[in-house]
């Protein structure tokens, strides 16, 4: 079980009483919380004004065997490295951009192996008065675009930052796949077109070719034995 609040509003710190209902009802909630970015305290600098939050996997784990939940900051447990360096350059800078948002929010709660994840999106008050379904509407698109988002790469949609699973159905988005092609195998115009015909206008076929150097019915082999992951399927050329 995890929670996750977006944060933003000073004072709203919901996280110590979830984790301590979801222990008290007996379900394990070893809880991470993030040091502050750009509000004036984070939920960890919070939770440090009560008990340490600088603990490590192993005491992390026996105050959740003990007490059933804790809230510790995620940094001391290195859950994901990079989104630890990440957040102290945008606190320096004094940002934080949504797009890293949800990166930072799936890094941790995949590598904690969180299998049901509360999201709190506190909003705040209205940009003009009476317009509550346009806040609702931002918290519930903000939500929807980290569940897809994590979705379409755990399905193997995305290489790099890139969608590359496309359905060339018009032509804009042929043009997409061939400048898609351009990028990641440095080719020009003309060879990417042919990449593309090649592979029977499957873009992920198209990049494994390119990259890999590799037929097109070579490219369906790897991509089929790697499920469809571009990455996994280069990858395998090295092994």
């Amino acid at each position: 079980i995890d929670k996750h609040s977006v944060g933003g509003l000073p004072g709203n710190r919901t996280t110590p009483i979830v984790v301590a209902i979801v222990a008290s009802h007996g379900l394990l909630m070893p809880k991470t919380s993030s040091r502050a970015i750009t509000s004036p305290a984070g939920t960890a600098d919070t939770m440090e004004t009560l008990a340490p939050v600088d603990l490590d996997v192993a005491a992390m784990r026996r105050v959740v065997d003990r007490e059933g939940a804790c809230l510790v900051w995620g940094g001391s447990v290195s859950l994901s490295p990079a989104d630890d360096i990440l957040i102290r350059v945008e606190r320096v800078l004094d940002i934080d951009t949504r797009g890293q948002l949800i990166a930072s929010v799936l890094s941790k709660k995949i590598a904690a192996g969180s299998t049901h994840i509360v999201i709190d999106i506190p909003v705040g008050a209205e940009v003009i008065m009476g317009s509550t379904r346009m806040k609702s509407g931002t918290a519930q698109k903000m939500v929807l675009n980290m569940i897809t988002t994590g979705a379409m790469i755990r399905q193997g949609k995305v290489y790099e930052n890139v969608m590359v699973d496309l359905m060339l159905t018009n032509k804009k988005l042929v043009e997409r796949a061939k400048r898609i092609l351009m990028i990641f195998s440095e080719v020009d115009y003309d060879e990417a077109e042919r990449l593309l015909k090649a592979s029977g206008g499957h873009v992920k076929t198209a990049l494994v070719m390119g990259l890999g150097d590799l037929s097109a019915q070579e490219a369906r082999k790897h991509l089929n034995e790697h499920n469809g992951f571009v990455r996994k399927a280069l990858l395998s050329l090295k092994e």
